[in-house]
């Protein structure tokens, strides 16, 4: 809406993200095991900020990664039908369709930003499980609730999107009946999986190079 266009998503969109997407991997991640080497870390100050130590950094990088893939979800289609200036954008997303008197462009860049941003906040969780290391421990460590909520999360979004009369209730397209749509929900919400991913992997050659100068 600060751009001159259509929000991105609407109100219940929001509220299922907030009650379903959020909600699933904060129990998941609650009921974590902790790391083996947690005890070779350093104490941490009572009178610290919770969001010492990089927490800044990573609270807002990742809001602002989760915002940018969630964006271009939605401009997404827009962009890949020749239009590329606000005015045209937004021409496009206000077309109303002659049969349903609907605007179903609009309807169809919403239910791409709202797949992204769901989804993407399940694979975040992947990630979040140890900002140190790579999500690949997620296998090691069996933690069964986090799988629960991942694919539990998955599922009913799927649903939310896909079954006639729920995706009415939630304003939204059956992305099934353009496949390559999933495909590019699925690059784009994996994002912030792959940024932890690259994140954990410069740490991991700062570390090794500071521990051989020494």
């Amino acid at each position: 809406a600060l751009i001159g266009l259509d929000s991105p998503l609407i109100a219940i969109h929001l509220l299922w993200v907030n009650l379903i997407t959020d909600s699933l991997p904060a129990v998941a991640l609650g009921a974590d095991k902790k790391p083996d080497d947690i005890m070779d870390d350093k104490p941490r100050d009572p009178k610290e900020s919770l969001f010492s130590h990089g927490g800044y950094a990573i609270t807002f990088g990742y809001g602002l990664v989760i915002g940018l893939i969630t964006l271009a979800a939605f401009l997404l289609k827009p962009i890949m039908a020749g239009n590329y200036t606000l005015a045209d954008i937004s021409s496009y997303l206000n077309y109303i369709d002659p049969v349903t008197n609907k605007p179903l462009q609009l309807e169809e860049a919403q239910s791409m930003a709202f797949c992204v941003l769901a989804m993407s906040e399940l694979f975040h969780m992947l990630g979040m499980t140890n900002t140190k290391k790579s999500f690949i421990n997620v296998f090691k460590d069996k933690n069964v609730l986090l799988w629960i909520a991942f694919f539990l999360g998955m599922g009913l979004q799927f649903a939310v999107i896909e079954i006639p009369g729920v995706n009415d209730i939630f304003k939204v397209y059956r992305l099934s009946d353009e496949p390559m749509d999933y495909l590019y929900v699925f690059v784009l919400a994996l994002m912030p999986l792959v940024v932890h991913e690259i994140t954990v992997f410069v740490l991991f050659i700062k570390k090794h190079l500071q521990k051989n100068r020494a």
